[in-house]
C-alpha cells in the first residue's frame, strides 16, 4: 500500500489514498484487500502487526482511518501511524505528521507535526518528500505563533514583533517555504497551488511569471487559484515589477487617486463624474536600497521575500483621459510585502 496524505490548502481534511501493498509477507491480505475483502484483509494484517509486523501496521493504520473492516477509529490508526513511524517506515512518518496537523486521532500539534515531516523528507522512500515538504510548509503557516490575526483580526502588537524578527529567529520559516518550493518544484500539484498562494503575497522581480509557471496546466484549477493566475498574468503583461501581485492590486487605488488629481488640473473640461483609470504599463522598478533578503536558497522562491529595503516603480497610466507618470514608492514592511506612497513624476 501507499499513502498520500492530501490536505486541503484552505481546510483541515485529509484522505489517504490507497494503493497495493507488494510486500510478499502479507499477500493474503493484500489479495483480501485487492478483491474488497476488507474484513478478510483487516484480519490478516492484524495477525500481522501482532507479531510486530510493521508494514503490516502502516495497512492497519489506514484501514482504522478509513473504517475498512473495522470501525473508524482515528485514535488506533494514528497510534498504529506512530509505531510503525517510529521503526521508520516512510509512508508512516508521512501519515503520523498528517495526523499530528490536521488532528486525526490526535490533538492538533503542529510541532510534532513538523518534526514527523523533517524525518519522512530524510527518510528512504522518495515518494513521501514531496507531500511531507508540503505538510512542513502547512504546519509552519497554519500555526498561531506564526500569524497576526487573532480571532480573524490583525493584532498590531503581534505583526510588529513577527515583522522585526531578525534572520535568525526566521530559521523554521526558512525551512518550510524551502521545503514548499522543492516539493512545488517536483511537480506536486498541491504544493504548486499553496506556493502560488504564498508568491501572490511576496514582492520579488518575476514573482508574477512564477505563479503562471506554478499554475498553468494544472487541469481544474480550483477558482481562487485561477483568480492567482489571471492576475499574475494581467500584471505580467504590463511590464516588469518587482511588487508582488497582490500589492499591485493594493497600490492601484493611490495611483488612481494621483492621476485623477493630475487630470483634474490639466483639464478643466474634464466630466465632473470621471471615474475611469488604466495602468497602461510598468516602466521599470529601481534597485533595491539597503535590501535583505530571507536566506531562502530554492530556485522558485530564492529572493522574493525581502527583510527591509525601499524601492520605487514608475507606472503609466491614463485617468479622464490624461496619460500621467506615476511614481510609487515601496518600503518594505518585513512580512514579505511593503508599504507604499505614490506622487507625480
Amino acid at each position: 500500500m501507499r499513502f498520500h496524505p492530501v490536505c486541503s490548502l484552505l481546510g483541515a481534511l485529509c484522505l489517504f489514498v490507497v494503493a497495493l501493498p507488494s510486500s510478499a509477507d502479507i499477500t493474503v491480505g493484500r489479495r483480501a484487500y485487492s478483491d474488497k475483502d476488507f474484513a478478510k484483509a483487516f484480519s490478516e494484517f492484524t495477525e500481522s502487526a501482532n507479531q510486530g509486523g510493521a508494514l503490516a501496521k502502516r495497512y492497519l493504520a489506514s484501514m482504522y482511518f478509513l473504517g475498512q473492516g473495522t470501525a473508524k477509529d482515528e485514535a488506533h490508526g494514528s497510534k498504529l501511524a506512530h509505531e510503525c513511524a517510529e521503526a521508520g517506515d516512510g509512508q508512516c512518518l508521512l501519515m503520523y505528521a498528517t495526523s499530528n496537523l490536521v488532528g486525526s486521532g490526535v490533538p492538533v500539534n503542529y510541532a510534532e507535526a513538523r518534526l514527523w515531516a523533517r524525518r519522512a523528507i530524510a527518510s528512504a522512500d522518495a515518494e513521501v518528500r514531496a507531500p511531507a515538504g508540503l505538510i512542513l510548509a502547512q504546519a509552519y503557516l497554519r500555526d498561531p505563533a506564526n500569524a497576526y490575526l487573532v480571532d480573524g483580526k490583525p493584532n498590531m502588537e503581534k505583526y510588529d514583533a513577527l515583522a522585526h524578527r531578525t534572520v535568525a529567529q526566521r530559521a523554521e520559516q526558512v525551512e518550510a517555504l524551502d521545503a514548499l518550493a522543492a516539493s512545488a518544484a517536483s511537480g506536486f500539484v498541491p504544493a504548486r497551488q499553496l506556493l502560488s498562494a504564498v508568491l501572490f503575497e511576496q514582492s520579488g522581480t518575476g514573482t508574477a511569471e512564477k505563479i503562471i509557471s506554478l499554475l498553468t496546466g494544472i487541469k481544474d484549477l480550483p477558482a481562487t487559484y485561477q483568480r492567482f493566475l489571471t492576475i499574475s498574468q494581467q500584471v505580467a503583461q504590463l511590464g516588469p515589477t518587482r511588487a508582488a501581485p497582490k500589492l499591485v492590486i493594493d497600490c492601484m487605488p493611490v495611483a488612481a487617486l494621483t492621476a485623477a488629481s493630475h487630470a483634474s488640473r490639466a483639464r478643466t473640461n474634464r466630466p465632473p463624474e470621471c471615474k475611469d483609470f488604466k495602468v497602461l504599463k510598468f516602466l521599470g522598478p529601481t534597485p533595491l536600497d539597503t535590501v535583505t533578503w530571507l536566506p531562502l536558497k530554492q530556485p522558485l522562491i530564492a529572493n522574493s521575500y525581502p527583510l527591509t529595503g525601499t524601492w520605487s516603480e514608475d507606472w503609466s497610466v491614463t485617468a479622464c483621459g490624461v496619460v500621467s507618470t506615476v511614481k510609487i514608492n515601496f518600503d518594505v514592511d518585513g512580512m514579505g510585502g511593503a508599504n507604499w506612497a505614490s506622487e507625480l513624476e
